[in-house]
C-alpha cells in the first residue's frame, strides 16, 4: 500500500506536469504543510514570481500558500484565490490513499478584472517594489490573461487531470467530512442545552490556554510543555464534572470535544487520532446514559489528545503511523511488526513505540481490532470457527475466540445470535 502512495504521488507529479505544458499556465504541487513537493518540475515559479521573491524579505508569498488552499480541500473541489500581490491562482485538492493531503496549485493568472488594478497592488503590498514600476509592468505580460470563462476551463482541467487518480480518496475523505460534520452539529445542539451557559466561555479560555501552549513549544518539546499541558487539561476535565447532574456533565464534555477538534483542526492533529477511526468517541460521548460510560469516553479521549498534542507537530511522524494502519489493514491475514515498519520504513522498536504514543493503542492491539472487525462478516457468511481464525490471521480457533471475547465481551457465536 505504501508502495501505491508513492506510485500515485508519480501520477500526480506527471499530471501537473502535463497541466502546465498542455495549458502554458505555471502548476505546483505542494504538501500540507504549505511546501512545495515533488522535484523542480513541479514548482517553477514564473518570472514575476521570481522577481518579488528578491524583495519579499517576510515570505508573504510562502507563508499565503497553505491558507489560501485550505478553502478547497473544505469544499472538496477547486478553488480561487487571490496571492497577497493580486495575481489569481486555482487550487485543487489532493487525498491519497492514506488521506495524506497534497494541493495542485495553478498560477499566477491574471483575470480581466484585476489585470488593471495588479500593479498598484504590488505597490501597496511591497514598498521596495516602488521604483520597479517599469519591471513589473513588463514582466506581468507573460502573466496568462484570463476571461471568466477559461478560468473555468483552467479549473475543470486542472481537477480532471487529477481526479481519476484520487477519486476514491476523495470519495473516503468527503463521507469522513460528512460523518464529523453531522457530529459537530450534533455536540452543538448538546451545548444548547447547558444549564450554565457561561461555561462556554470558560471552556474557550481553557483552549486558547492549551492553543497558547502550543504556540510557544515551538516544535521542542519539555517537561514543562507537557506538566503544563496536564495542568490544564486536569482543569478542563474537572470543570465537566463541576456539578453533579449528568445531562450538565455531558453537555459540558460536548463543549470539551469542539474545543479539542478546533485544537487538532488548528494544530494540523489527525482528529481520528484523538476520537478515533470515524471519530467513534464523540458518537460514544453523545450516546452515554451513565456516568460510567461518560467518564470513559471523555477521559480515554483527554489521554489520547494529550499524546496526539506533542507529537501533532511532527507531520511526518503521523503520516508513517498513517501509512502503516493503512498497510495493517490491507495484510492483517498474515503480517508481522518487522514486515510494518520495513513498508514504513522505520525500525521496528521506533514504530512500536510511535504507534502506541500517536495512536493511543499498541501495534498488536490494532492489529487484533482489525482481524476482530474483518472476522465479523465471516461470521456472517456462516463459515466455521476454525477457518474463520484462519482467514484472518490468528493461530487457532481457541485464540481467536479469547481475542474476540476481549473485544466485543461475548463469544462469537452470542455476538452473531444478537448481530
Amino acid at each position: 500500500m505504501v508502495k501505491d502512495h508513492y506510485q500515485n504521488l508519480n501520477c500526480i507529479k506527471a499530471a501537473v506536469r502535463d497541466y502546465e505544458l498542455a495549458t502554458g499556465v505555471k502548476c505546483y504541487l505542494l504538501d500540507q504543510t504549505g511546501k512545495r513537493a515533488g522535484d523542480k518540475s513541479c514548482y517553477q515559479c514564473n518570472n514575476i514570481c521570481e522577481f518579488i521573491k528578491k524583495f519579499d524579505h517576510k515570505g508573504v508569498c510562502t507563508h499565503d500558500y497553505l491558507g489560501s488552499c485550505k478553502p478547497a480541500l473544505e469544499k472538496g473541489e477547486a478553488h480561487y484565490y487571490d496571492c497577497p500581490y493580486g495575481l489569481s491562482n486555482i487550487a485543487v485538492p489532493i487525498i491519497t490513499e492514506t488521506e495524506i493531503v497534497y494541493y495542485a496549485s495553478s498560477g499566477p493568472i491574471l483575470t480581466q478584472s484585476s489585470g488593471k488594478l495588479v500593479i498598484n497592488r504590488f505597490l501597496e503590498q511591497n514598498e521596495l517594489l516602488s521604483s520597479h514600476y517599469d519591471d513589473i509592468k513588463y514582466l506581468l505580460q507573460g502573466v496568462p490573461l484570463v476571461d471568466d470563462e477559461r478560468l473555468q476551463a483552467l479549473s475543470n482541467t486542472l481537477q480532471r487531470a487529477v481526479i481519476p487518480i484520487i477519486s476514491n480518496n476523495l470519495n473516503s475523505f468527503r463521507e469522513k467530512n460528512y460523518i464529523l460534520s453531522s457530529l459537530i452539529k450534533e455536540l452543538r445542539k448538546e451545548v444548547q442545552r447547558l444549564l450554565y451557559p457561561e461555561y462556554e466561555r470558560e471552556a474557550y479560555v481553557m483552549q486558547k490556554e492549551i492553543e497558547l501552549l502550543s504556540a510557544k513549544q515551538n516544535n521542542s518539546i519539555t517537561e514543562l510543555n507537557k506538566k503544563a499541558l496536564e495542568m490544564i487539561m486536569s482543569t478542563f476535565i474537572n470543570s465537566i464534572f463541576k456539578y453533579r447532574v449528568f445531562e450538565e456533565s455531558k453537555h459540558r464534555g460536548a463543549q470539551v470535544f469542539l474545543a479539542l477538534l478546533e485544537i487538532a483542526k488548528n494544530k494540523d492533529i489527525n482528529q481520528e487520532l484523538v476520537f478515533g477511526e470515524k471519530y467513534i468517541a464523540i458518537r460514544q460521548l453523545l450516546e452515554a446514559k451513565d456516568y460510567l460510560n461518560l467518564n470513559q469516553t471523555i477521559y480515554a479521549t483527554a489521554d489520547r489528545f494529550q499524546r496526539a498534542f506533542f507529537i501533532g507537530s511532527s507531520i511526518n511522524n503521523n503520516e508513517s503511523i498513517l501509512h502503516a494502519m493503512e498497510y495493517i489493514r490491507q495484510n492483517y491475514m498474515n503480517i508481522t511488526l518487522q514486515d510494518v515498519a520495513k513498508a514504513v520504513s522505520l525500525n521496528p522498536s521506533y514504530l512500536s513505540n510511535l504507534f502506541k504514543k500517536s495512536a493511543g493503542q499498541s501495534y498488536s492491539e490494532y492489529l487484533n481490532k482489525v482481524r476482530i472487525e474483518a472476522s465479523k462478516q465471516f461470521l456472517r457468511e456462516g463459515l466455521p470457527l476454525a477457518q474463520i481464525a484462519n482467514n484472518v490471521g490468528f493461530a487457532d480457533q481457541s485464540h481467536f475466540i479469547k481475542v474476540f471475547k476481549r473485544y466485543e465481551g461475548v463469544s462469537p457465536s452470542k455476538w452473531l445470535s444478537v448481530a
